[in-house]
């Protein structure tokens, strides 16, 4: 099943590349180009929220960075809002399950080139709020790391550009496993959460494994509790450290250190990776994805 988007694009339905909470993403093709795109869609009926309105924007605002992500178009009709997105090699997740990552050198590469990623989304004064290995795309044209999935994502900043005040929420944000456990309680997320969820997916694309997978529990509250209590007896606790890379043990200590409203030093762990590249003989300036 096919669909003509504004005589612009082709969306092919039986081409599913992946699927989140609100929205699915489909292959699809320019009209004109024939260039390949990814489509992503959310059905009107099925939510209330326009997350896909709400992406729109933030991916309007990081236009102003030509190393991020592109938006190609948006439309809607009476049953679908579409975003059209320029489509990527795939997703750290399935690389990493393809076997891809194989040495400590191209691990370290993509662990500096997401720390940009978030850096350039933060200095636009937004947190991206759902980090993890599916939420970033190899780009191989520009032998580099690209982060996606927008729906989430909100300002730091207030209406007179001053960072917002930490306050309780209503809800958690972001996927159980890579959640900070500031999301846990429902606190309002900052730049520090960005990065604990980052240190997590670190661990998990190194060791495939994380000490809170796979938790039974009776309801889904139980499941939460269980997990943050895991997630809060590792926090004191360098078991979770055991073998890995020395700066992505660095990353993990340094962000759970961070204050609510404190900047990032993106360029200090960026330092810290290429003086371990350094030190281990790596020319991570010659690695290719």
């Amino acid at each position: 099943m096919t669909k003509i988007i504004d005589n612009k694009y082709i969306l092919y339905f039986n081409k599913k590349i992946g699927e989140g909470g609100f929205s699915e993403v489909f292959s699809g093709k320019c009209l004109t180009t024939d260039e390949i795109v990814a489509i992503k869609c959310e059905k009107k009926e099925s939510i209330k929220k326009q997350i896909l309105e709400k992406e729109k924007y933030i991916y309007q605002i990081l236009l102003k960075n030509e190393n991020t992500a592109k938006m190609l178009f948006y439309n809607e009709d009476e049953t679908y809002r579409y975003l059209v997105l320029e489509k990527y090699y795939m997703n750290l997740g399935n690389y990493k399950k393809k076997r891809k990552i194989e040495n400590d050198g191209k691990f370290l590469f993509i662990t500096r080139e997401i720390i940009k990623q978030i850096k350039i989304l933060h200095d636009l004064g937004i947190i991206h709020k759902d980090i993890k290995p599916e939420n970033f795309v190899i780009d191989k044209k520009n032998n580099t790391v690209k982060l996606i999935d927008f729906g989430l994502s909100d300002t730091f900043l207030d209406e007179n550009k001053k960072h917002v005040i930490m306050k309780k929420t209503r809800s958690r944000s972001g996927t159980l496993r890579y959640m900070s456990p500031n999301s846990h309680k429902k606190y309002r997320l900052s730049r520090r959460d960005d990065l604990i969820s980052l240190s997590y997916s670190l661990i998990f694309l190194y060791k495939n494994k994380l000490p809170w997978q796979n938790i039974i529990a009776e309801s889904k509250k139980e499941k939460y509790n269980k997990v943050l209590e895991i997630k809060t007896k590792y926090l004191n606790n360098t078991d979770l450290l055991n073998n890995l890379p020395e700066p992505i043990a660095i990353i993990y200590k340094y962000s759970k250190e961070l204050r609510f409203n404190e900047k990032p030093k993106y360029e200090f762990l960026i330092d810290i990776i290429n003086l371990c590249c350094e030190i281990s003989n790596i020319n991570i300036n010659k690695i290719k994805l």
